[in-house]
């Protein structure tokens, strides 16, 4: 199958060109949204690691394919756990605020995915995922362009998720989240 070279380019990335790595990110992201390759890449060995380790890439598209990645890995029960166990809560945090919207829109939906696990809703939060979701909802990046409006809808949704977190509601509201969500309310976001 395609996944082992695949993974292998990415386990190899300071030995790969930035087209190369954005290609094989760009496959497996994908690859990964079949429910199937979801827990073949993961099972993969290093994969994990690997997307963990680009999500810091130097270039945008590289970030921006391996967040899909992870997004869609991430979608998966048992991937949550691995992800979170390989350390993907504090760079996905970082991307949150990234200067591409693109990459920022990818992030916040592997946050968003990641969140739908009980355990992950109190480590985003203690990586700090609260604060920059709701600068997102704020429309603190570009807002006039396509993106946002996916980069909005994802950080709605995973502020939703770590919201369940009962520790996690007042740090939501105390974030400042209540009055751009009532915003969203009124818009055709």
């Amino acid at each position: 199958g395609a996944i082992a070279p695949l993974v292998q380019i990415l386990r190899d990335a300071a030995n790969s060109s930035t087209a190369l790595r954005t290609a094989a990110a760009g496959a497996l992201r994908n690859l990964t949204v079949n429910t199937d390759n979801k827990v073949r890449v993961a099972a993969q060995a290093g994969a994990i690691d690997a997307l963990v380790q680009l999500l810091s890439d130097v270039d945008a598209t590289v970030r921006k394919e391996v967040a899909g990645a992870v997004r869609n890995v991430a979608s998966n029960a048992e991937n949550k756990v691995r992800l979170a166990e390989a350390g993907a809560m504090a760079p996905l945090v970082r991307l949150l605020s990234d200067a591409d919207a693109a990459v920022r829109e990818q992030a916040a939906g592997a946050v968003r995915n990641l969140a739908s696990h009980a355990a992950n809703k109190a480590l985003l939060a203690e990586a700090g995922a609260i604060a920059p979701l709701v600068s997102l909802l704020r429309g603190d990046g570009n807002a006039a362009t396509d993106a946002e409006a996916g980069v909005v809808e994802q950080a709605a949704a995973a502020l939703s998720s770590i919201a369940m977190h009962t520790d996690n509601k007042t740090r939501v509201v105390s974030a400042g989240a209540i009055e751009p969500l009532v915003r969203l309310l009124r818009t055709d976001h």
